[in-house]
């Protein structure tokens, strides 16, 4: 009975080295640990091979690989683990703007980047339609897009709050969810809108085109846009800033650009208020 409780621990300690080796990612600080340790070099070799990895290959973290007596094959073996795909992870850190997130659009959050989640339209619906019949057709008829809700589940207090978009220039996005298509076809915010909502009692309402019998027109009117600006951090990343602060309201961000082939058009804005 003894060793066979012995048999099951030893089993279960093997188990554990087994999983923790599978799941250690080296770096160059650990490489710099096992030199400075007085492993050989075989070893280091052996485990960088076997290993996941997330070295630092920059000429400053080379050059001070080499300072820390690092061979000249670990080193080039270091190099060479970096830039296997299957091998390398990169490390991000999910709170800093300039590390590639989830294609989208975020805020920060005191110290935290938060995803500012997409809303869907409840209903579409025309505005004046009974005085487009009345007037034979003079008076213009809306076409409306409607959110249920008076005010978004997002509310800034501060009055100039900074969004960061995330684009997936690979298109990885395509395959792995339908609903991110937009960042994926987009390359800049300059492909969205930032809307006014008119705010009613149980809804907001954005008004996307209007006709009558003298004049059409399709899409956001200018007076319904309100303006900002961009800066590209990264590729694929990307700050939007207001010159000027936002009024107290609601707002959303809209995708305005084409709808690529195969694909539906998403019934679905990001929205927020100014408290």
């Amino acid at each position: 009975m003894k060793s066979l409780k012995l048999f099951f621990t030893s089993s279960f300690l093997l188990l554990a080295i087994l999983v923790f080796a599978q799941s250690e990612v080296l770096t160059n600080e650990i490489i710099i640990e096992m030199k400075t340790k007085g492993l050989p070099s075989s070893v280091i070799l052996s485990k960088i091979k076997s290993s996941q990895n997330s070295f630092d290959i920059s000429t400053e973290k080379l050059i001070n690989l080499a300072d820390m007596k690092i061979g000249e094959d670990v080193i080039n073996a270091v190099v060479e683990a970096a830039g296997d795909n299957g091998r390398h992870v990169v490390k991000i850190d999910p709170n800093n703007p300039l590390d590639m997130h989830t294609p989208g659009i975020y805020y920060f959050k005191q110290t935290e980047m938060v995803s500012l989640e997409p809303t869907v339209y409840s209903q579409a619906k025309s505005g004046g339609a009974m005085m487009f019949a009345l007037t034979s057709g003079l008076t213009k008829v809306k076409d409306l897009v409607s959110i249920d809700g008076s005010n978004s589940r997002v509310q800034f207090k501060e009055v100039s709050p900074e969004f960061y978009f995330y684009f997936d220039p690979s298109k990885n996005s395509f395959s792995n969810d339908e609903s991110l298509w937009w960042f994926s076809v987009a390359t800049s915010p300059n492909e969205f809108l930032l809307t006014d909502m008119k705010v009613k009692k149980t809804n907001r309402e954005i008004e996307v085109g209007s006709a009558s019998l003298l004049k059409e027109s399709v899409g956001v009117a200018d007076k319904n846009k309100t303006k900002f600006n961009f800066q590209k951090l990264a590729p694929g990343i990307y700050k939007v800033f207001f010159d000027e602060p936002l009024l107290s309201g609601e707002y959303s961000f809209m995708y305005a650009g084409n709808v690529p082939e195969g694909f539906s058009k998403i019934d679905k804005v990001y929205d927020f208020g100014i408290d």
